[in-house]
């Protein structure tokens, strides 16, 4: 399920209340409000997956990135101002 963000406004008690439930029942906040929307629940991804998702992320990014040297860089950046 793809998902959106969005901004919502909510009475103040209300949201009090949602966050201690959320804690209270090991939920997030975007979880209970999909609950009482009746919305159901989300699956869950294990950290391992969001691991290597982010991981996916980052060889996409470098293949279509310049090389360089980091470590010449800093060294050119700090001799450029000599701290």
């Amino acid at each position: 399920m793809n998902m959106l963000r969005t901004t919502v406004s909510l009475p103040e008690p209300t949201l009090k209340q949602w966050r201690v439930e959320a804690f209270r029942r090991g939920m997030t906040l975007g979880e209970i409000i999909l609950d009482k929307a009746g919305v159901g629940k989300l699956p869950r991804t294990s950290v391992e997956e969001e691991i290597n998702a982010d991981f996916a992320r980052f060889d996409r990014i470098a293949k279509h990135a310049k090389k360089f040297d980091a470590v010449a860089a800093v060294r050119e950046d700090r001799d450029r101002n000599d701290y």
